[in-house]
């Protein structure tokens, strides 16, 4: 028993520190929610031919309801099979990658989608 409840403060203990180190450096609400990704300046010719693309990256933006459905479930399936049963965290794949991780196998990572 004494096993156990040491094991939870310990827990404990580390998600309290992570949340003290992550806090500050974590973005604001307002920042994620109002996403607006790099996209190049493009410079077309008058008959509408582009010419160039100047920018540190390469993207063109596709609304998510333009994505078709097979792509999203291919990447749900690959990331995260469980994405719709939790609320953004994953505890349980948290716990299992922090488990593999420390038997010292492939290092493995809970969801990356959100």
């Amino acid at each position: 028993m004494g096993l156990l409840v040491a094991g939870i403060v310990a827990v404990a203990l580390l998600v309290g520190y992570a949340l003290l180190v992550a806090a500050p450096n974590l973005p604001s609400l307002d920042t994620i929610t109002d996403y607006r990704p790099k996209i190049p300046l493009r410079i077309y010719t008058a008959d509408n031919v582009l010419i160039g693309e100047f920018g540190e990256e390469r993207r063109n933006f596709v609304p998510i309801a333009e994505i078709p459905d097979v792509m999203k479930k291919a990447v749900l399936a690959i990331e995260d099979d469980r994405f719709y049963e939790h609320g953004g965290v994953d505890f349980v794949g948290v716990l299992r990658a922090g488990l593999a991780n420390l038997r010292g196998g492939l290092s493995q990572g809970a969801s990356t989608i959100t």
